[in-house]
Formats: structure tokens, sequence, C-alpha cells
């Protein structure tokens, strides 16, 4: 009826009030709105798709509708995390730098075990010391290092102690007793090596088992 009395605006805002959104978003373009309800109308349509979990769908809604947080959500259950990355790094496309959308992003992309990706997004979130947790989270201990010793992270010592222990546990003495040096801990580092020169002394000194 609005509409056959030329009365757009009171079409739309009818349609609007009723939760009609994908009717606003034909109506707008006609003249009964304005752009920030076609905004709106997109958003809610992407709303009604992600409750659908047609993520591609609402994303694309979203992505219109400049609901860049919804964005992030689709395309992680899209597992489109090309896509997430470029909102980081892609200059027409990046979120602004300490954006919180950057801390979410970060993490989504650290539980799939994307370590240089994630990390990236933490630091331009401002979040150093999340970023060096997602490395040691993924075992990525000589990243966490290098992030520590760049930011001055004050627990360094902590984190280069820690990664000894992992690097002894697997074996790899010489790279632990290195980091026991640069943790501070030199008793620690003096007797790895100790231990290390005895053993090979006792190896020189016992003769070969008879065959």
């Amino acid at each position: 009826i609005y509409k056959d009395l030329d009365r757009l605006d009171l079409a739309v805002d009818l349609r609007a009030r009723l939760g009609d959104w994908f009717r606003v978003k034909q109506l707008v373009p006609q003249g009964g709105g304005d752009d920030a309800l076609l905004t709106r109308a997109y958003v809610n349509m992407g709303e009604y798709y992600y409750d659908r979990q047609l993520w591609k769908k609402a994303n694309e809604c979203f992505e219109r509708g400049n609901a860049v947080a919804r964005q992030v959500d689709c395309l992680y259950n899209l597992e489109d995390y090309d896509a997430l990355v470029k909102l980081v790094t892609d200059p027409k496309k990046q979120l602004p730098e300490g954006s919180p959308l950057l801390l979410d992003i970060g993490e989504k992309l650290a539980s799939v075990g994307l370590a240089a990706e994630a990390v990236q997004s933490l630091l331009r979130a401002n979040a150093v010391k999340a970023a060096i947790d997602c490395c040691v989270l993924l075992n990525q201990w000589d990243m966490a290092i290098s992030l520590a010793s760049e930011h001055n992270f004050p627990q360094i010592e902590g984190l280069l102690s820690n990664y000894a222990a992992v690097l002894l546990k697997a074996g790899r003495r010489m790279e632990a007793a290195e980091l026991y040096r640069k943790a501070s801990r030199h008793p620690d580092a003096a007797k790895l090596l100790a231990d290390m020169a005895e053993e090979v002394v006792r190896s020189r000194a016992t003769p070969p088992r008879a065959r």
C-alpha cells in the first residue's frame, strides 16, 4: 500500500519493524532509505544466514554491512585462514593497529597451528605476551625467545630455562647448555658441559667389547 502511495520510506520502515530485511534491501535502492539502513539490512541478513550455519552467504552479507567482527567468525568457520590473514597483512583489507579484532584473529590462527601468522596478528594487536605464549604453546621456542629478546620481555630468563628443559628431554644437551648460559644460569651450564665431557672421557677409556 505504502509503495503504491509513493511512500517507499514508510514501506521500508514497516518491513524493518517486521524484521523483513531481505525486502528492506530491495526497497532501499529504489529510494526508500539511506546507506545506513542498507548496511543495517545486510548485517541482519548476515545474522539470518549465520544462525543457519550458512557461513559463506553470511560472510558476504557481513562484508557488505562492514561487520568485520562477524566476518572473522564466518571465515574461521569456513576454514578460510588465508582470508583471515589478509585482515592482518593486506594493505587494502587490514585492520588498524591495536584493533581488538587482531587479538581474536591471532587466537583463532593459533588454534589451528599457524604460529607465524598468529604472532603477526598478535603483535599488531600490541599483545607481545600473548604472541610469546602462542609460540610456547605451539612449541616454537626459537621464535618465542627471539620475540622475548626483541621486546625486552621481563621473564626471558624463565623462558630460556623452560626451553632448556625441553631440549634436555630431547637429548639436545649442547643447545641446552647454551640456553642456560643465555639465561645467566652459569652453574647449570657448567655442570651440563662437565657431565658431557666426563661421558666422552669414559667412552674413550672403555675398551670395546669383544664380539
